[in-house]
């Protein structure tokens, strides 16, 4: 009996380290997971709710058949708004069009930039889903960091 409350508490200690010293944890980052349910309200736009740790309203302008956006010239082609700030986001994604009544999306986020609370901070997301000619659905995961701090000297 006491091996096994030994060996349960070894496990305990060696997850809780594990988790505090991840790297999302040990840089501050905070892990994303959430969803996003487009519908398309004209050709190449969608729009629909993000639920999940990232809400809010988002704005998708996209065109399977386009080369990447440029992201110096170009607004973000994605969008997340909220109460408490908004995401930008210059996406490309090299979609298969098949010929099918669906297709994947996987994309590349090229740039990213935010206001309010998400302003400055580093975003490292994935964001692919299933698409029809009426809308999408669409995962969103990764990591929003705070901002890198200068070498100290």
């Amino acid at each position: 009996m006491s091996l096994n409350r030994t060996i349960l508490t070894v496990l305990t200690l060696t997850v809780f380290t594990l988790a505090l010293t991840s790297p999302a944890n040990a840089a501050g980052c905070k892990k994303v997971y959430s969803t996003l349910d487009t519908l398309v309200v004209e050709a190449s736009v969608e729009v629909g709710q993000v639920d999940g740790i990232v809400e809010g309203a988002a704005y998708l302008r996209y065109d399977d058949t386009a080369p990447p956006i440029d992201v110096r010239r170009s607004s973000p082609n994605f969008v997340i708004t909220s109460k408490l700030g908004t995401i930008n986001l210059w996406v490309y994604s090299a979609t298969n069009l098949s010929g099918g009544v669906a297709w994947w999306r996987n994309f590349e986020l090229l740039r990213s930039e935010g206001t309010g609370i998400y302003a400055g901070q580093r975003f490292n997301l994935v964001i692919y889903g299933k698409c029809t000619l009426q809308g999408g659905h669409y995962e969103i995961e990764g990591t929003i960091c705070p901002p890198l701090s200068p070498p100290k000297k």
